[in-house]
């Protein structure tokens, strides 16, 4: 606030600072549309990740249900063999060894009695005898109930992982017999495996239990281990058939989880996809947009710059240019392609030369002032004179004296204005006179008593 004239000042830009912000001005609208734009790219591109690894959990789970329902139908077209409607335990074992090899993912098949006892026991591999079954939930589900059940993975006598695939075989409508497949894990892993995910994707299988079945990743090393506690808390909160979440793998790697719950065995099949791999495509975008924004302040900025100097350049030429005006120098206006510019070095020089005409006529009038001065000032001299002759007159009883008197007077009022020169003599004076002047020589006689002066052209 200026307190001496009451105005408020107005605060000095530079027009750098001007420029700069009229360019960031420009740019801002674009950068946040850009932004809310690439937003939007980012979150639909996350989402397509989110729903190809869905998707490709579909797929592996599908892919395990055809599994077990494979497995499962085996079971049921042997459950109906006329060797255990006979009760040919023995004959049936024969036909289960040869027709084992064509099911490579079976470890062994069991007959049960309704009791729970392992009546015989089908393998390849000669495990130890036992007569007790590992996993009696499912088994007293299939007598329940009296249709076919997937158990949950256990280990049997020879400390090997399984999991049982129970059929009932009815004589009637009680059960007769209970065909248990043992299904090896590494036929699911098998089966996951044929997938072919991308690199760093993770599929795994669980049972109803928790319990890990197969994994595309360290399959052996996390054979039977329970799902990591992130993965477990995505399951607990999530009771659908379906689901995605964050989740830790089990070597601590973040990843989107997607499942798929199978039924009724209640496994489930996860997939996991690295963040990295949902997130490559929004680092991408956020590169690009940032590196494009940054490129755009550059070029603005460099632009202001740029512009700020071809305008302060000729800006200081006029400045200069109003300097040498106001100490009334010659200037030359300046060259500049901005037209504004231009038209400002023109009105300077209008304005010089209307200084210099205005210089001209008040030098002039001056001239003619100190002129018209000198003149009043002569004729103020005049007057007083006249009056102190009027006054001296009056005082002179002589005609002589007055003469005399007035020829002093007259010749003093002209002298300024017409030659004179003095003399002491009664010689005329050169013919060259004003009017008046020879009607004052035929006094000389008068003039020869003292010196006169006695005005001539």
């Amino acid at each position: 606030m200026n307190h001496a004239t009451g105005a408020k000042s107005v605060r000095s830009v530079p027009l750098r600072s001007r420029l700069l912000t009229i360019a960031l001005a420009g740019i801002l609208p674009l950068a946040l549309v850009a932004g809310l734009g690439m937003l939007s790219i980012v979150s639909e591109q996350t989402e397509l990740a989110k729903q190809r690894s869905l998707e490709a959990t579909r797929l592996a789970a599908t892919a395990v249900e055809v599994e077990l329902s494979r497995s499962l139908n085996v079971l049921q077209a042997l459950s109906q063999s006329p060797l255990l409607d006979d009760g040919d335990i023995d004959g049936f074992a024969d036909m289960v060894r040869r027709v084992l090899p064509s099911v490579p993912s079976w470890y062994a098949l069991l007959i049960v009695s309704p009791e729970g006892e392992v009546l015989r026991r089908v393998s390849l591999h000669n495990p130890p005898a036992s007569r007790t079954i590992a996993e009696p939930r499912s088994f007293a589900e299939v007598i329940r109930t009296g249709i076919p059940q997937v158990g949950s993975m256990s280990k049997g006598p020879g400390g090997v992982w399984g999991v049982p695939l129970r059929v009932p075989v009815h004589q009637g409508d009680t059960v007769h017999y209970v065909l248990t497949a043992v299904l090896r894990p590494q036929g699911v892993a098998d089966v996951i495996a044929n997938r072919r995910l991308p690199a760093g994707w993770v599929n795994t299988v669980l049972d109803s239990n928790g319990l890990r079945i197969a994994r595309s990743l360290n399959h052996e090393e996390t054979l039977g281990m329970p799902a990591s506690p992130t993965l477990a808390a995505i399951l607990q909160e999530n009771s659908g058939e379906e689901g995605i979440g964050l989740s830790m793998t089990m070597e601590g790697n973040s990843v989107y989880t997607s499942f798929v719950r199978l039924q009724p065995s209640g496994w489930v099949v996860a997939t996991g996809v690295p963040t990295e791999v949902v997130e490559a495509g929004a680092t991408r975008v956020y590169t690009l947009y940032g590196g494009g924004l940054l490129l755009s302040l550059v070029f603005a900025v460099t632009a202001a710059l740029f512009a700020t100097r071809r305008i302060n350049v000729p800006m200081r030429h006029l400045r200069r240019a109003a300097q040498a005006i106001g100490h009334g120098q010659a200037f030359k206006a300046p060259e500049s392609e901005i037209e504004e510019i231009r038209e400002v070095g023109r009105a300077l020089e209008s304005a010089a030369q209307a200084r210099l005409s205005s210089e001209a006529e008040r030098d002039n009038m001056l001239s003619r002032l100190e002129l018209a001065q000198q003149d009043l000032t002569q004729q103020v001299s005049d007057l007083e004179l006249v009056q102190d002759l009027s006054n001296r007159l009056l005082q002179m009883p002589a005609l002589g004296d007055q003469l005399q008197a007035i020829i002093d007077a007259h010749a003093r009022c002209t002298a300024p204005r017409m030659g004179c020169w003095r003399s002491a003599t009664v010689r005329p004076p050169c013919a060259f006179m004003p009017r008046g002047a020879f009607q004052l020589l035929r006094w000389r006689s008068w003039m020869k008593r003292s010196p006169a002066w006695v005005p001539v052209v």
